[in-house]
């Protein structure tokens, strides 16, 4: 009996976790439409705010 509270527990947080990403992004589930609804503005700073990949000066392309 306590591993189904265990179980329920764990699919009750994963609900939550799924609501609270969805909510970042409105609850729309396609990704090509969301990104159309923000304005560009945004989006640019969101993009120019990434760091790039791999560590600076390590010599990898």
């Amino acid at each position: 009996m306590a591993m189904l509270g265990v179980a329920l527990a764990a699919i009750l947080i994963a609900c939550l976790l799924m609501l609270l990403i969805l909510w970042r992004y409105d609850f729309k589930v396609n990704g090509k439409f969301a990104s159309l609804d923000r304005p560009a503005a945004a989006t640019a700073t969101a993009l120019a705010s990434l760091s790039p990949p791999g560590p600076a000066g390590s010599g990898l392309s």
